[in-house]
């Protein structure tokens, strides 16, 4: 490949790199639980709220429950070793109906943006948050009490 053909294949991945969409994100935990969705909605909602979580977005028609974005620091001590920007997450909660049962299935994802830049906006920068990231345990601790809460316990 000449140093012109090099320099074009480049910019051409760089641009395509900058316009492709959102990542699609797979959930860092996830409940089926023997539940109406609503039920199980309302649930997960009452452990977003016990774990002091600033709500963005709580629509029971669509069944999503979204975070603000918070410095998970707030919440586990052990996020102060990370970078800022590493510590800065969202957490949103989808409730569906499970495919093969009358179950609900609760969908807990956690996103964070590591990768700041001038070029997009933050949903478009989104990852999962890594599985040893400190706002693991806090989607644990949520999907555990919506187990619950639902079972009675």
């Amino acid at each position: 490949m000449t140093g012109r053909a090099l320099v074009i294949f480049l910019a051409a991945g760089s641009v395509a790199c900058v316009s492709s969409g959102p990542r699609p994100l797979r959930p860092a935990a996830e409940e089926v639980v023997d539940a109406s969705a609503r039920l199980a909605w309302t649930a997960a909602l009452q452990a977003v709220t016990d774990q002091g979580l600033p709500i963005r977005l709580s629509d029971p028609e669509n069944r999503t429950i979204e975070t603000d974005l918070v410095d998970v620091a707030e919440y586990r001590q052990e996020a102060m070793q990370y970078p800022y920007a590493e510590r800065i997450v969202r957490f949103r909660i989808l409730v569906t109906v499970d495919s093969e049962s009358d179950d609900a299935r609760v969908l807990f994802f956690g996103m964070y943006s590591p990768f700041q830049t001038g070029l997009s906006n933050a949903r478009r920068n989104e990852r999962e948050i890594p599985r040893d990231h400190p706002a693991m345990r806090l989607i644990r601790d949520m999907a555990s009490q919506v187990r619950k809460t639902i079972e009675g316990g």
